[in-house]
């Protein structure tokens, strides 16, 4: 965990707040304020989700400084 870094622990907290926003939008879909939404903003959130996995890989999988800093950009 210690080899991980800053960036990596980020990474991790965006996914976590990813899903609990899709929890949140799934569990209100039904409500007064969310009835003009539409699945769009559902495959919005799923693929912010799948991003953000993505560079998670991205960033366990480089090797070395420069590698590193290429799969932050």
């Amino acid at each position: 965990m210690k080899k991980l870094g800053f960036g990596f622990v980020a990474y991790i907290l965006v996914a976590v707040m990813t899903l609990v926003s899709l929890y949140f939008y799934v569990s209100n879909v039904n409500t007064a304020y969310y009835e003009d939404m539409d699945v769009s903003v559902l495959m919005i959130i799923i693929g912010a989700l799948a991003a953000v996995l993505c560079a998670m890989a991205l960033s366990a999988a480089a090797k070395g400084k420069a590698a590193e800093i290429i799969a932050d950009i």
